[in-house]
């Protein structure tokens, strides 16, 4: 069941997307905080450590 609620999450992104009506750039905050972490290892394996927001 919860395969059916990301398909359609996702069709509606695409449609989003597509449309080009809801694009904007990122935050500069944003943008400077992925480049910061650029070239770090991740392990997508590894336990989580600590709280996390979704």
């Amino acid at each position: 069941m919860p395969n059916i609620a990301i398909r359609a999450f996702l069709v509606l992104m695409e449609k989003s997307i597509g449309s080009g009506k809801n694009i904007g750039s990122l935050p500069e905050v944003l943008a400077k905080a992925m480049l910061d972490n650029l070239h770090h290892d991740i392990d997508l394996s590894g336990e989580i450590a600590g709280e996390v927001d979704l």
